[in-house]
């Protein structure tokens, strides 16, 4: 006659779908772990993900958390508000938005040649790139594109400004270049 099973039985361990404690312990602390991926993106980047309400409300709380241990407890708390969202759809948007370095170059590149399109003496490209990009303060821009021309014209002899090859590394070329990446979609 079979015995019945007891209270320290090892019957439960055979069944394939039982989750120990660890493994339980272990997926909260991954969840926990792509919050804090989440959250260290940038903000544009993280607007870009398949994100819910609840997960943009934490994150906009997790900003305005300074005490440490607030956060970590924070971390728990978006953990636990991942449990219950498609992990694998925010995971493939984290992929994606992660160029690598060739992609990275390359829309450097691009935004250089822009930058020289629009440094280019008589040129009109403020307007075209503003007909194309609506995003785009024509204010703003046009101000940005001044400032960068003041850095790179010098006078010669002659009183004949001449345009000289632009140096990445002035400050005016900069804001430009950083205004640019943070408002053009085509990068």
């Amino acid at each position: 006659m079979p015995k019945p099973p007891t209270k320290h039985s090892n019957a439960h361990i055979d069944d394939e779908d039982y989750i120990t404690k660890s493994q339980v312990k272990r997926d909260a602390e991954a969840l926990k772990t792509l919050g804090k991926e989440i959250y260290d993106l940038p903000l544009k980047k993280r607007n870009k993900l398949p994100l819910n309400n609840a997960l943009l409300a934490a994150f906009e709380e997790a900003d305005r958390i300074k005490n440490l241990n607030a956060l970590r407890r924070h971390f728990q708390y978006i953990g636990k508000i991942l449990r219950d969202t498609d992990v694998d759809a925010i995971k493939s948007a984290i992929d994606t938005l992660e160029t690598s370095p060739v992609t990275h170059q390359r829309n450097d590149a691009r935004l250089e040649q822009i930058i020289e399109k629009l440094l280019a003496p008589g040129s009109k490209n403020s307007e075209d790139l503003i007909q194309k990009n609506s995003q785009l303060d024509r204010q703003q821009l046009n101000q940005l594109v001044r400032n960068a021309l003041k850095n790179h014209i010098e006078t010669n002899e002659d009183n004949q400004a001449e345009v000289l090859k632009a140096a990445p590394a002035s400050p005016a070329r900069k804001k430009l270049k950083r205004y640019l990446k943070d408002h053009l979609d085509i990068l």
